[in-house]
């Protein structure tokens, strides 16, 4: 009885340590953390595709992003979890799919720059909470840029072109440079493309 409950207490100890090494840290803000008035959102009845104009530095970028399509950020993550539980059923396999996946990932923020790491901060702020139990917000952004990431590897795994269509463009003034996010995950995906427009303070 007494070795029982030493292995219980070992469990409930690795996944509690296992909790705290998967939730990250989100980046300190910048001071200026105001939406520059002129980014906006052009919804798709509108324009034929939805447009997103961005300006400023990474986090006002994604503070803006965030706020603009967070009705599009709900649709999305019940699209993954609903995908989520379609291929694991069972709740047991979930999680322990999760916890897994959130070790493999667990130092993932420090492969990624500062600035994209304060964009996905921004928009996690916006992020639903109905998923929390997944994460925080700024954790879950992360992992799903992971996700995106590790599935075209997947998809592309015997190709030597891996990775998304990229497009650029030399100007007078310098470069347009495009990227499509080709993903494939439930058609939801494929009805709200955005052509994102970004409009970086520095770069």
């Amino acid at each position: 009885m007494r070795s029982a409950g030493v292995v219980l207490l070992l469990i409930v100890t690795a996944i509690v340590a296992n909790l705290h090494a998967v939730v990250r840290v989100p980046p300190t803000p910048p001071a200026n953390d105001a939406v520059d008035p002129r980014s906006h959102y052009s919804p798709k009845e509108q324009a034929g595709i939805n447009q997103l104009v961005l300006f400023g530095d990474g986090y006002q970028r994604g503070l803006a992003a965030g706020r603009l399509t967070q009705h599009l950020l709900l649709r999305q993550e019940q699209s993954l979890n609903d995908k989520l539980q379609v291929f694991f059923p069972w709740t047991v396999t979930r999680y322990a799919l999760l916890f897994a996946a959130g070790r493999w990932y667990a130092s993932l923020d420090n492969y990624i720059e500062a600035e994209q790491l304060q964009e996905m901060n921004g928009v996690a702020q916006s992020a639903p909470h109905g998923f929390d139990h997944l994460g925080t917000g700024y954790t879950r952004q992360l992992a799903y840029h992971a996700l995106h990431e590790v599935g075209q590897l997947f998809t592309d795994f015997e190709r030597d072109d891996m990775g998304c269509t990229v497009l650029a463009q030399p100007q007078d003034s310098g470069w347009i440079v495009g990227r499509n996010f080709d993903f494939e995950a439930d058609r939801m995906f494929d009805e709200e493309k955005i052509m994102k427009w970004v409009f970086p303070s520095e770069g």
